[in-house]
């Protein structure tokens, strides 16, 4: 059975007991147990309207006399079918010191349960049932919804645990989540890292290469530009000595010329002398 529909069920049991009456009823009460009974049994729904009249008379009977039980029973019953629980379980509470009769203090801690249980005050509701059951072992419907109450505070625990344990579970991987985040960060840190290192490696490899082949092409014009010196040392040597030659050959040259004319002269000379 759903836990609501029965916490409905068993509070309509609670709520369903013999009111109270005075050995000697008073108007005010009268009238009120008339509203009440009409509130309940006249409608599906209990008529608000007329609770809250029934209110009123009660609350007038208890003006005329404070420690009249009766009139704060049916007071709390009153509130309670307008669902005033919080009102209600005030009212009850104050009923347990108006009275030492056993049977009603049970009727009291009965419906003071199904208040606390209608505000979702289990364990509160529990001891009341309990309170209940002490000072009348045979009633039944303390006895059922005491099981019920317990049942609900079994599945309230079991939800709390559940709850707890999914949260735990949540959180958990949470955890793992961030830490795959964190590693999974980690890892391109440290694949970028490799990455520039590697880069920065490549460039410095680009420029010793640079630097090495700028070296070999200066080196390559040194030795071009002293290759190209001594040629031109050497070329020098031999212009020097093809000039010198030309030079001896020129003077002899000369000389063959002033002996030849030398030679004529004379044979002039003689030819004169013949």
């Amino acid at each position: 059975m759903n836990p609501i529909k029965l916490l409905a069920l068993l509070l309509l049991i609670g709520l369903n007991q013999e009111l109270a009456y005075a050995q000697q009823e008073r108007k005010p009460i009268r009238q009120g147990n008339r509203l009440y009974e009409q509130a309940v049994n006249d409608s599906t729904a209990a008529d608000t309207l007329l609770l809250q009249s029934a209110e009123e008379k009660y609350r007038n009977a208890i003006e005329e006399n404070p420690s009249s039980f009766e009139a704060g029973f049916n007071l709390g019953n009153a509130l309670f079918k307008q669902e005033k629980f919080p009102e209600a379980s005030g009212q009850y509470q104050l009923l347990l010191n108006r009275t030492e009769d056993k049977k009603e203090l049970s009727k009291v801690h009965y419906n003071l349960g199904n208040a606390l249980l209608a505000q979702g005050k289990i364990e509160e509701s529990i001891e009341s049932y309990k309170e209940s059951l002490r000072k009348n072992p045979s009633d039944t419907a303390a006895k059922y919804n005491l099981a019920v109450a317990q049942k609900m505070l079994q599945e309230s625990q079991q939800n709390q645990q559940e709850q707890q344990q999914q949260q735990e579970e949540n959180q958990q991987e949470q955890e793992n989540q961030q830490e795959q985040q964190q590693q999974q960060e980690e890892n391109q840190q440290e694949q970028q890292n490799q990455q520039d290192q590697d880069q920065e490696q490549q460039e410095q490899q680009q420029e010793q290469n640079q630097q090495e082949q700028e070296q070999e092409q200066q080196q390559g014009q040194e030795q071009e530009q002293q290759q190209g010196q001594a040629g031109e040392e050497e070329m020098s040597e031999e212009d020097a000595e093809r000039i010198l030659k030309m030079l001896e050959n020129e003077e002899q040259k000369v000389l063959q010329r002033l002996q030849e004319e030398k030679a004529k002269q004379k044979k002039r000379r003689v030819e004169k002398d013949w």
